[in-house]
């Protein structure tokens, strides 16, 4: 419903994070000209400058590290990220992780609880690492530790942990939603 007024609004120029936020207007009957993809403010020139810190990442073992960044919210996916875990564990090593970085909004307590509860469900409890407040430093190293940015995302305007990923060197295998190919 806002998105219809503001199509109405004739504005000069419809701004987008990414082309798929910007069909959005478009299959509103906005002019293609007057709309422009400004993707979002991100850190990555901080994060290539910072000197990993990996204190309070696990240690290696030998087995997969999996990493996902990002709020931890329904359109994340958590639930298939915890899925994959499990069946990386159940197919290539029962020892494999997954490295969580990010926090879960006060509003999502349900979720959350959801989430620990499938977690629980798939045996995982001693193979989900995670990280609410990392700083630079520490993402850096996540990055550099983890064996590839797990990103099952269902919903992403753009995506900024997929440029991170991408300037780090670390691999990515993410699904094919929303602005995350075009990202």
């Amino acid at each position: 419903a806002q998105l219809d007024a503001y199509a109405a609004m004739r504005c000069e120029l419809y701004l987008g994070c990414s082309p798929f936020n910007n069909r959005e207007f478009l299959e509103r009957g906005v002019d293609p000209a007057r709309c422009a993809v400004l993707p979002p403010f991100h850190r990555v020139e901080r994060l290539l400058r910072a000197e990993p810190d990996a204190c309070r990442l696990p240690g290696p073992n030998g087995a997969p590290l999996l990493l996902m960044v990002g709020r931890i919210a329904p359109n994340k996916n958590d639930l298939a990220l915890i899925d994959a875990l499990a069946a990386c564990r159940e197919t290539i090593d029962r020892r494999a992780r997954l490295l969580r970085v990010g926090k879960l909004d006060p509003n999502l307590a349900a979720y959350g609880n959801a989430l620990r509860e499938h977690v629980r469900e798939r045996g995982a409890e001693q193979h989900v690492i995670a990280l609410r407040d990392a700083s630079d430093a520490e993402l850096r190293a996540a990055y550099a530790v983890a064996d590839a940015l797990v990103m099952l995302s269902a919903h992403e305007g753009f995506c900024v942990p997929l440029i991170e990923a991408m300037a780090l060197g670390t691999p990515i295998i993410a699904t094919g939603s929303s602005a995350i190919p075009w990202t």
